[in-house]
């Protein structure tokens, strides 16, 4: 089964806020790039609406032409007839002056110099097939006249040509009624007779929306680094919060698990400790040795020097203790003076004999309290797992009831449990 997630855990550590941060540049920069694009399909919407609506005007032009089966001219220097235009009736004289034809293609090429020479937009009109050479299709005019062939509407986008980066429109030119007294040996109603092209230049679009990029840029810069700085102060003082209500919560638990003046583990804490003991005892088959401490002449040192000097007279009598025994066992305060000792893993009662005669030893030296010279010994009852008992209850009153020996015998003593042969104690 997974375990949950320490979500305030998780916050307390110093990479999460690196991570946060590292999210909101990843969202500052995701945001970014979509505003970008936004702006750039801005640009593509506006010169696809201008050269479209360019595309259009032609297109009404050249069928307007179409309608009238073309237009007629004065010859000039500019404009001279159309030699790819086969029709018997394309040049006539009026009134003394050379007039030619103008079919849809010539007007249309007349048409785009006009606009090229008046403003940035180039037209070309285009053919797979072209009858004048003129009209042979460029490679982009090329693929879109493949992709038309497939039933594509429209065929736009961004590219380089000779004058820069253009943007580019194409539409089809279908082949109409009109068009059949030209183009009737080669084509029919409604084919794909070519198409024109119109070209944008970007560099006025590109000029026009830098600002607004570079503006776009400069938000999202200040704002990562308000929005990081908000959040890193944020979650550092969640993190201290979240320490602080940490630490309250392990001292919590210390006391209520530790004694608060010895620092020692209390009854509640080595009543777990000890049945723990027991179980592995049981399982590996060893002894465990339990020994039951009261100080003797704690109350009148207690009494004549005061409850502070009592105080510190505990505290260091619970080093000593601890001094005494190996890494692994236990010294817990039973309350007032008296304390316990958990041995594990021994061999026998010689080995709690060595144990207790330290004790002995240790606790009967003099204690230097605030200038004054405290002697106290301690009486010991001892009970062994599981020659005198299976659980924490029983063992303890066993070492109890040693330690009642202990004091009636004189004091400053040890006692071991033991039943008679009669079964009294």
């Amino acid at each position: 089964m997974l375990k949950s997630i320490n979500i305030p855990y998780l916050i307390t550590r110093g990479p999460f806020k690196i991570f946060i941060i590292v999210m909101v540049l990843l969202v500052t920069v995701l945001s970014l790039n979509w505003n970008l694009y936004l702006i750039d399909k801005h640009m593509t919407e506006t010169a696809l609406h201008e050269t479209r609506g360019v595309f259009t005007l032609i297109l009404t032009t050249r069928k307007w032409n179409s309608i009238h089966q073309g237009v007629y001219v004065k010859v000039t220097d500019k404009t001279k007839p159309n030699p790819y235009l086969n029709d018997a009736e394309r040049d006539i004289i009026a009134e003394g002056i050379l007039y030619t034809k103008m079919n849809p293609a010539y007007m249309t090429r007349e048409i785009a110099d006009l606009t090229q020479s008046g403003t940035n937009v180039a037209l070309h009109i285009s053919s797979l097939a072209p009858v004048n050479p003129n009209n042979k299709p460029d490679a982009w005019e090329k693929k879109a006249l493949e992709e038309f062939i497939k039933g594509k509407k429209e065929y736009y986008g961004f590219t380089e040509t000779k004058r820069g980066l253009e943007f580019r429109y194409a539409s089809p030119l279908y082949m109409e009624r009109e068009c059949l007294q030209c183009h009737t040996a080669e084509h029919s109603v409604q084919n794909i007779r070519g198409t024109i092209s119109v070209s944008l230049p970007s560099e006025p679009l590109l000029n026009m929306l830098k600002p607004q990029k570079e503006s776009i840029k400069m938000f999202h810069l200040f704002a990562f680094i308000i929005f990081s700085a908000i959040i890193w102060l944020t979650l550092t003082k969640l993190q201290e919060h979240l320490q602080e209500r940490r630490k309250m919560e392990q001292l919590i638990k210390h006391q209520a698990y530790h004694d608060s003046l010895t620092g020692l583990p209390n009854r509640r804490m080595y009543e777990q400790i000890l049945q723990q003991a027991i179980k592995i005892a049981e399982q590996e088959k060893t002894q465990l040795g339990i020994a039951f401490l009261d100080l003797d002449g704690f109350k009148k040192a207690n009494d004549a020097f005061g409850h502070q000097v009592g105080d510190e007279l505990l505290k260091q009598v619970a080093k000593r203790l601890v001094s005494e025994i190996r890494n692994g066992d236990i010294v817990a305060r039973q309350g007032g003076d008296e304390f316990v000792v958990l041995i594990n893993a021994i061999e026998g009662t010689e080995e709690m004999i060595k144990v207790a005669e330290r004790i002995l030893k240790s606790i009967a030296k003099s204690f230097t309290i605030q200038a004054h010279e405290i002697t106290v010994t301690t009486s010991i009852g001892i009970s062994i797992f599981p020659r005198d008992g299976q659980d924490f209850t029983e063992l303890i009153k066993k070492a109890d009831t040693a330690l009642y020996k202990s004091k009636s015998n004189g004091r400053n003593r040890y006692t071991f449990y033991h039943r008679s042969p009669t079964g009294r104690t």
